[in-house]
């Protein structure tokens, strides 16, 4: 499971951390009301900002994010190799 958090280009987040940042906890918050485990969404399930119109961290990484360094997250059995993420 990969969590996109689409739209970063718009006037509403205009690339800001903090709308990130504030979406990323609504959807993880989201996820496990629906039935996830906390432990899975919190180590596994990474959740990237990107522009889809913009091409932002999609195939390769944006510089409108400079604040945006990926995220690490292991495998889902929860017992293996940690992966490095930061586009899609």
């Amino acid at each position: 499971l990969i969590v996109g958090i689409n739209k970063m280009d718009c006037d509403t987040a205009g690339y800001k951390q903090e709308r990130y940042e504030e979406i990323r906890n609504e959807m993880k918050n989201m996820l496990m009301k629906v039935g996830w485990k906390k432990d899975y969404v919190e180590k596994c399930v990474p959740v990237i900002p990107i522009s889809g119109w913009q091409g932002d961290n999609l195939i390769a990484k944006t510089s409108n994010m400079g604040w945006w360094s990926g995220v690490d997250v292991i495998d889902y059995d929860l017992k293996g190799t940690k992966h490095h993420i930061d586009t899609l």
